[in-house]
């Protein structure tokens, strides 16, 4: 796949699209961003998140039927990057690539080729994210000292795209 036409296209999209988000919030601060992703369809979606409705999920998981289970700090984090349970999940998506596009590009390939392009699609888009974190754009947003970015498939665990995103930083 053409990664670095997918990577501009991802970080132009992003650029326009969280400018637009902060102005239209203009009283809000965040406590995360993330890249909710469904590579399968080269579909992204943005994320936003706020402490207070982190918080406010948080109190209301700790007095539903599973209570003990957010008690715990492991499952309170996992809460924390878990985009379905955001305040503006999915604000605004883009297809990175169009779904001929896709389909031109990955239909030919066997299955452990199409994996290894699924593969390198998320580590695309995670590199975008890490990039956009260096933009002028990315500075605007009003963060938490807590602030947290993640690019995470819709079908992965929170744990791996954690490691992904620390791994990829760290290079």
């Amino acid at each position: 796949m053409e990664t670095a036409n997918i990577q501009e296209r991802l970080k132009e999209f992003t650029i326009k699209s969280v400018e637009h988000f902060i102005r239209e919030h203009p009283e809000k601060t965040f406590n995360g961003f993330a890249y909710d992703c469904n590579v399968e369809y080269a579909e992204i979606n943005l994320c936003f998140n706020t402490d207070e409705y982190f918080q406010n999920t948080l109190r209301s998981y700790q007095n539903g039927s599973n209570k003990r289970h957010y008690l715990k700090e492991e499952n309170i984090t996992k809460l924390r990057y878990s985009v379905g349970d955001w305040a503006y999940q999915c604000y605004d998506s883009v297809d990175v690539l169009s779904p001929e596009e896709l389909e031109a590009q990955t239909g030919h390939l066997t299955n452990e080729e199409w994996s290894l392009a699924m593969d390198q699609l998320l580590a695309d888009c995670t590199q975008t994210l890490i990039d956009f974190t260096q933009t002028p754009t990315y500075a605007l947003i009003p963060k938490t000292d807590a602030f947290i970015v993640l690019c995470i498939d819709h079908d992965e665990e929170v744990d791996e795209a954690i490691e992904r995103i620390n791994t990829m930083r760290a290079k």
